[in-house]
């Protein structure tokens, strides 16, 4: 499955494909999934030339899955050096990381997801420019004291956050 907003790094287009020949696949997303999720007929015809170009494919998403690797091992070995745990990622955009070194969660889930805010406010308002790390209540997570860091970025803004 590709998903052409994440894995070929156009944002915005939420369009993906399913490509097996695994027929309980198929079935469970069913005949009718085309109906729900329309895509316009010149986007299905450019992506589709796109896809053809297997040695493009091959190349951008060899290139693409070395480079996130380099950048997760920079934003993990960060997450190390802080002495801040995180989920190893696996074929994804980001990383969860545990501050609850920083929170001290306590037993009132309402006073933990204050204190996860209050972090969460204080590195967006930084001096000299913010940083947007959304903790695990906006993404309906049972922990706040869980942050989505997201490594899709230039190399050289990973390497100044450091």
């Amino acid at each position: 499955m590709w998903g052409f907003s994440k894995d070929f790094a156009m944002s915005g287009l939420r369009c993906a494909v399913i490509y097996s020949k695994n027929v309980a696949l198929h079935e469970a997303y069913g005949k009718d999934i085309a109906a729900f999720h329309e895509v316009p007929g010149t986007t299905q015809m450019k992506l589709a030339n796109m896809l053809r170009d297997r040695d493009f494919v091959d190349s951008f998403l060899s290139e693409s899955r070395k480079r996130l690797k380099k950048n997760a091992d920079i934003v993990v070995k960060t997450l190390k050096d802080l002495e801040l745990n995180c989920c190893q990622p696996k074929g994804t955009l980001y990383i969860w990381a545990d501050f609850s070194s920083l929170i001290e969660p306590g037993d009132d889930e309402e006073v933990n997801t204050r204190k996860a805010a209050e972090i969460f406010r204080d590195m967006v308002d930084m001096e000299g420019g913010g940083i947007c790390i959304p903790y695990a209540a906006g993404y309906v997570g049972k922990n706040p004291c869980w942050y989505r860091i997201i490594y899709l970025y230039n190399i050289s803004m990973l390497r100044w956050s450091d």
